[in-house]
């Protein structure tokens, strides 16, 4: 790979032609209109990223579109992160620009936008979320809506020129990156659309179960969706290059190159932080074009790794700097000038002047930016020894300050930093606060399918709960009130992922925590989650139980919802034990509660369950009538999903009944619904 600086100008790029072959051959299949995912696979330091660079030089006569986004280490930024750095709009082109949150948040329907030749503001809508996402039963078509959403917006950027979307440190990306990667890697095959990932393989053994990643690359490889290029260390005459580049001076002796090909095993960032390190330490005078050393190469000490020679850079830093920079890898990978100096309280010359001399030194980069005076650390690696170094008190007094810093500076858009907000004073100590932006980022993820990402804040606003004891603000008893109601979030959670055991141990805290309080109401929501998780594990004894001790509760409260839910999971368990007229008889309370209710949508799922128990016993024309009630109630909600479906139980009782053409008919009609889910996608995103 290696990118080295001759001068700390002139780039010099070092044998990596058979791995530039091999990306644009992967290039030219995009141009003909055959998308493909290239993963590079290597350690830390190999060169992915220069790699990546110098291929995306070569694309100019081309005139591809290149979009770039990464994964941060240990910042804890919002879900999809390295999409919404990618599709901003000041990297796509020109915009609408009435969205509600930053990035791809706050999707906007077409009749509400302005034309625009390339990608909607918004691709992650979070208007009216909560209330479809897990109770509507349809988490994987809302999911589905979402991913189809950016997927067609990267499309459409490709219909002008090919997109070459890169994603670098893959290894640190969220779950529902993950799953979205997956997502437009299998829907984009047709489309001028390259996806190249960059990752280190060491990171993925790092973390307690499988890594997410893993699970992802697996199954990409089974459904061929993907190309691995192996970016491996490099040999002596690659290492040879790379130290003549940086020094350009003459007569370099051997023992010398193979010492430090030796020590680095042939890794180049290793190698260029070295003979950094080494010239400033005045072993190797950088300014001579003959070579010269103060040192005996035989006896002369290298650093025994990156995390060494970073180390050792850092540590010959002056006490003044050395705190910039600890401040600044509090903050996270990337950092404004104004929280900086706010932070030191330092004067704005003062602090200028040391970050000059930190660029100059090649440890932070400074970043192009409309937004504000934006650095970064130059590798990430730098970051993590500053940030590692921290004693925990320190670490913890400088999130307290970051966090009160970035909560004054953004007072009127707290919605776009509470991830930012969770992290700082959860690191902070400052449970209060630590609690409210981690149920608020936790809810901001479950809006928008992230579930694992959400299922961490609430787990951290419980720690922040538990950590307040009677210092929370609503007491002790207060403390119970929401841990109960994060139980159930949780439990919710679990459940519209298909965890249902997880769900159940979830609502079972929420329901020991509701008893202990006295609140029936919750109380009676627990044991109805309860019952309807053990009816999905086939538990259909216990589960009536459960949904029984529920129902009588919301009978007493006179919850109508509440109560068609719960006579909804009775009615489920009846029938899937063979009992139907009690199946019947919990699914007719259902309804009449619904109605009550006004609950369309909740109507139209149970017609059909009823329609269901009909077709079970052979009464045939109770299903249909039942299957057409269904559609006529979820037509005034537009749910394709759930209309399809019933079409095709119509199709189905047809076939029973030996009605081939009729069969065809309505499982035609099946498809047709289907198909209105992908094109009101299609209407939304283009």
């Amino acid at each position: 790979m290696s990118i080295v600086k001759r001068n700390h100008e002139e780039q010099v790029f070092v044998n990596r032609e058979s791995e530039l072959e091999e990306l644009e051959r992967a290039f030219n299949s995009t141009k003909a209109g055959r998308g493909v995912t290239v993963f590079l696979e290597g350690e830390a330091g190999v060169g992915k990223t220069a790699l990546f660079d110098h291929f995306s030089e070569r694309l100019g006569p081309h005139g591809a579109r290149i979009l770039r986004g990464r994964c941060l280490y240990k910042d804890d930024v919002e879900p999809y992160m390295p999409f919404i750095d990618a599709l901003e709009p000041k990297k796509t082109g020109p915009v609408m620009r009435d969205c509600l949150p930053v990035g791809l948040i706050g999707l906007r329907m077409e009749e509400e936008k302005e034309e625009s030749p390339d990608i909607p503001v918004g691709l992650f809508n979070t208007k009216d979320a909560d209330s479809r996402i897990l109770d509507s039963g349809n988490v994987e078509q809302e999911r589905e809506r979402m991913f189809n959403s950016v997927r067609s917006s990267i499309s459409n950027l490709a219909h002008s020129k090919p997109v070459v979307f890169f994603i670098d440190d893959l290894q640190w990306a969220d779950r529902a990156s993950l799953q979205l990667l997956h997502y437009i890697a299998r829907h984009v095959r047709q489309a001028k659309v390259m996806l190249v990932c960059a990752f280190r393989p060491e990171e993925l053994s790092l973390e307690e179960g499988e890594h997410g990643l893993l699970d992802i690359f697996r199954r990409m490889n089974e459904e061929k969706l993907s190309t691995t290029i192996r970016v491996n260390r490099m040999g002596r005459e690659s290492i040879s290059a790379i130290v003549q580049g940086m020094l350009e001076a003459e007569d370099i002796p051997d023992t010398f190159i193979n010492k430090v090909y030796s020590e680095s095993e042939g890794n180049p960032y290793f190698v260029v932080e070295v003979i950094k390190s080494l010239c400033e330490e005045g072993v190797i005078d950088p300014t001579s074009h003959v070579w010269s050393t103060m040192r005996d190469i035989e006896k002369l000490s290298l650093p025994g790794g990156l995390m060494d020679i970073v180390s050792r850079r850092v540590a010959k830093l002056d006490y003044k700097t050395k705190k910039i920079l600890m401040h600044a890898s509090a903050i996270g990978s990337h950092f404004e000038f104004k929280i900086l100096q706010r932070a030191l309280e330092m004067d704005e010359e003062e602090l200028l002047d040391v970050l000059d001399q930190l660029i100059e030194m090649h440890l932070i980069i400074e970043e192009p930016s409309k937004d504000g005076e934006v650095f970064r650390f130059d590798h990430v690696q730098i970051r993590q020894v500053v940030y590692d170094g921290l004693s925990r008190s320190r670490a913890r007094v400088m999130h307290k300050k970051i966090g009160e810093l970035i909560e004054q500076e953004c007072s009127d858009r707290l919605g776009e930093v509470v991830y930012i907000l969770a992290r700082h004073f959860h690191a902070g100590q400052i449970w209060e606060k630590g609690f409210k932006y981690s149920l608020m980022a936790g809810e901001s993820a479950q809006s928008l399918f992230a579930f694992d990402e959400a299922q961490k804040y609430y787990l951290q606003s419980v720690e922040c709960l538990e950590r307040l004891g009677n210092d929370f603000s609503g007491g002790r008893n207060g403390v119970m009130q929401e841990k109960a109601l994060l139980y159930l979030r949780l439990g919710e959670l679990a459940y519209g992922s298909g965890r249902f055991l997880g769900a159940i141990e979830f609502h079972k805290s929420a329901l020991e925590l509701s008893k202990k309080l006295g609140d029936r109401g919750l109380e009676a929501e627990a044991s109805c989650r309860i019952g309807l998780a053990k009816s999905q594990k086939g538990d259909y004894k216990d589960a009536e139980k459960d949904l029984d001790r529920a129902l009588d509760i919301f009978t007493e409260e006179n919850q109508h919802l509440s109560m068609a839910l719960a006579n909804r999971g009775l009615g489920y368990c009846h029938w899937r034990a063979g009992e139907l007229d009690d199946a019947l008889a919990h699914y007719a309370a259902a309804v009449e509660s619904a109605q009550d209710a006004g609950d369309s949508h909740l109507l139209g799922t149970m017609y059909i369950d009823i329609g269901n128990v009909h077709n079970h016993r052979g009464d045939f024309e109770n299903g249909l009538k039942y299957y057409n009630m269904a559609i006529e109630e979820l037509e005034q909600v537009k749910d394709y999903s759930e209309i399809a479906r019933a079409y095709n139980n119509i199709g189905d009782v047809h076939i029973q009944m030996e009605k081939w053409d009729t069969a065809i008919e309505y499982l035609d009609k099946s498809v047709q619904s289907a198909k209105k889910i992908h094109l009101s996608l299609i209407h939304i995103s283009e």
